[in-house]
């Protein structure tokens, strides 16, 4: 038998008015050979002190598209550096310049001590025709010696090679109150229905710092090769605290329209900003190949996934049964809850496939009288079918389904709706005998509600 998964002083002069000031945004890993470069460029302020433009983003929006990016100012001298002296303009390769602004958690980063360093994330609203690669960051001074009362350090020029997304397998280091947090896609799961993807990422976060952090309620998207964006609902991340060197995991799931292509997703993560009323781009990570669930045998548990969680489902046996001028097709299976969180029980279904042509509708029977499934709880369910007497088959394929609209009612029925493929069983036609109970003997019935004893 084998199973398929389907599934970051306001200056005095009339120049610097319209500053604004902001909030530390992720930097990437350098570190791990899959991950993107963590530096765009730099340039010198005076000795070894310099700007390094750190990370750059570009993040579509209602009036066009959002650019963030963050920049590092390292004082490697022996005094005081202070950024209200300096400032930076946003410009395309063409000569086209956007209004530059600092997020206001960064209101306060004014003054760099010696041996130090500081980052600031800036946002400027560009045109939609703008890509990342176009833009242009520009470092100057405050000078009143000069006719503009300004000089040009040096500019950082995006090159065409670079690239804001971390690769499939790769880690990003987001920074959270200044404590560094390793970011990395652990699984990416997707079933689909007549109407939809449903994809679910898990995605895990490592405290690399010393010292705990609370994660902020970020905001997670597919966003397609098109540049569509589909939010995702986020499990586990409701006042998330993680400890130094702890690794916690959070699962992200939502629905995409089957009509858009699948090819080339990425997770995007972006933070709000509600005193902007923006979403300023966190990360990005291009979405590893579906995970697939390996071929196995009766007896043997295999794991899907859903909004709620991670289920755990056991195929027990494949029955055959006379029933009146017909034969009854059930499959008997055990569902189990492996986490240490309470589930929902799931809203199933299912249908037989015989010799891969011949469609067998079913209907799931729940015996025991249960809602959901704590932690390390199991329960037994049967999806059941019939088929003529006179039928015969030589392989069958239980199709184990997840109906998204109707809640089916107590005993056997299923609902209907639009229903997600889960899990796939699938053997020859020998299906296994019904247990024998010898006379003298006793058959216990232990579902919840339901226990008994016959002789």
């Amino acid at each position: 038998m084998k199973i398929k998964f389907r599934n970051t002083r306001l200056v005095t002069i009339a120049l610097s008015a319209t500053l604004a000031l902001g909030a530390v945004t992720p930097v990437w890993a350098d570190s791990n050979p899959s991950s993107i470069s963590s530096m765009v460029g730099k340039v010198a302020i005076t000795g070894s002190s310099y700007f390094e433009l750190k990370q750059i983003h570009v993040l579509p929006d209602q009036s066009g598209k959002l650019a963030t990016f963050t920049v590092s100012i390292h004082n490697e001298g022996n005094s005081e550096l202070q950024f209200i002296d300096y400032w930076v303009r946003l410009k395309s390769k063409s000569g086209k310049q956007f209004s530059a602004r600092l997020l206001p958690a960064d209101k306060d980063k004014n003054r760099v001590a010696p041996s130090s360093t500081t980052d600031l994330t800036f946002y400027a609203t560009v045109d939609s025709s703008t890509n990342l690669q176009d833009l242009v960051v520009q470092f100057i001074k405050w000078d009143f010696s000069q006719s503009n009362f300004e000089r040009v350090l040096g500019e950082v020029a995006v090159p065409e090679t670079y690239t804001d997304v971390t690769p499939a397998g790769g880690t990003s280091v987001i920074s959270i109150g200044g404590t560094d947090v390793n970011a990395s896609i652990k699984k990416f799961v997707s079933n689909k229905n007549e109407k939809y993807h449903v994809p679910t990422v898990y995605v895990t976060l490592e405290n690399a710092g010393n010292h705990a952090v609370t994660v902020p309620s970020y905001l997670f998207s597919i966003r397609t090769a098109d540049g569509l964006l589909y939010p995702l609902e986020a499990k586990g991340l409701k006042d998330l605290k993680i400890n130094p060197k702890e690794s916690k995991e959070i699962q992200l799931s939502g629905s995409i329209p089957v009509a858009v292509s699948a090819n080339g997703w990425q997770l995007a993560v972006a933070e709000n900003i509600a005193d902007l009323k923006l979403n300023v781009s966190v990360a990005a990570f291009q979405l590893p190949v579906v995970s697939q669930q390996d071929g196995g045998s009766v007896g043997k548990s295999y794991t899907f996934t859903n909004k709620s969680g991670v289920y755990t489902t056991e195929l027990n046996a494949l029955h055959r049964l006379p029933w009146e001028d017909q034969d009854l097709l059930t499959a008997d299976l055990t569902l189990s809850n492996k986490g240490d969180q309470s589930l929902p029980i799931p809203k199933l279904t299912g249908y037989f496939l015989l010799d891969d042509a011949v469609k067998i509708d079913a209907k799931l029977v729940q015996t025991a009288k249960v809602i959901g499934l704590g932690a390390g709880a199991s329960v037994n369910l049967q999806i059941a079918g019939k088929v003529p007497y006179t039928y015969e088959f030589s392989h069958i394929k239980l199709v184990l389904q997840e109906n998204e609209t109707e809640t089916p009612s107590k005993g056997t029925e299923t609902g209907t709706g639009t229903a997600t493929d889960l899990l796939e069983f699938s053997t020859q036609a020998e299906l296994q005998a019904i247990p024998y109970i010898g006379m003298g003997e006793s058959y216990t019935s232990n579902d919840i509600g339901r226990k008994a004893s016959m002789w």
